[in-house]
């Protein structure tokens, strides 16, 4: 069995409020109840004072709750491919990130994750 979040209705988090229980079933962003990581990666290219000398440590997250036609992450954005964590495996990722010295934490696509990223911040 998953492990549960503290916020039971992650469909209330997003504008379309599909109020999914994604426990049971996925919303509209297409995704689990535990978050879904698509890529992870020291970024260089943001802007010089996001990304400063070491990079932001980047989390793309898979799923969407907008699916915007023009999207520029519409591969990762529009589907839910990538591996579930639960929120205390997201919190290791932050832990790695950090450990490669990047200047920030860069949260990519993170709305429909914000109960279960806020826990793994806890």
């Amino acid at each position: 069995m998953k492990e549960r979040t503290t916020n039971e209705n992650n469909g209330m988090v997003c504008p379309r409020l599909c109020a999914a229980d994604r426990f049971y079933k996925f919303g509209f962003c297409g995704a689990p109840v535990n978050p879904v990581i698509a890529s992870v990666m020291v970024h260089p290219g943001e802007e010089p004072v996001i990304s400063g000398s070491r990079g932001s440590g980047t989390i793309f997250f898979a799923g969407c709750n907008l699916c915007c036609v023009f999207c520029q992450n519409h591969d990762i954005s529009q589907s839910c491919n990538g591996n579930e964590v639960t929120p205390s495996e997201l919190a290791d990722v932050f832990l790695r990130l950090e450990m490669q010295a990047v200047h920030n934490i860069n949260l990519v696509t993170p709305d429909h994750f914000v109960p279960q990223i806020a826990e793994a911040i806890r």
